[in-house]
């Protein structure tokens, strides 16, 4: 189950959003393979993180994948590459496919 957004940051802004993306939880830093080895000096961003920081209003249901995906009139997707983020990170989250669910990045990026 995702996260409900508290009071208050129902309206947060695309500057906020992209701030908190950019702030992944310490367990992000402990990647692993699809072996369960540990990969050192990497970051893991899951999907499903993402949706809780963002919350569902920014996602709309693909049949054709059968999965949640960034709108076309988010405000991420809209005004969010003017925040900084990273081109590939940006790209990743505009971009979601189902074979794509984790984005993974060396830390230095973050």
């Amino acid at each position: 189950m995702l996260p409900t957004p508290k009071p208050g940051e129902a309206w947060r802004s695309c500057a906020q959003l992209v701030q908190e993306l950019l702030s992944p939880p310490q367990s992000a830093y402990t990647a692993s393979d699809r072996y369960d080895k540990v990969i050192l000096d990497c970051l893991a961003i899951q999907f499903r993180r993402v949706q809780g920081v963002l919350s569902e209003k920014h996602f709309v249901n693909d049949p054709a994948h059968g999965m949640s995906v960034l709108r076309k009139d988010s405000k991420l997707r809209t005004h969010g590459k003017l925040y900084g983020p990273p081109k590939r990170y940006y790209d990743w989250l505009c971009e979601m496919d189902a074979d794509n669910r984790e984005y993974m990045v060396t830390r230095d990026v973050f």
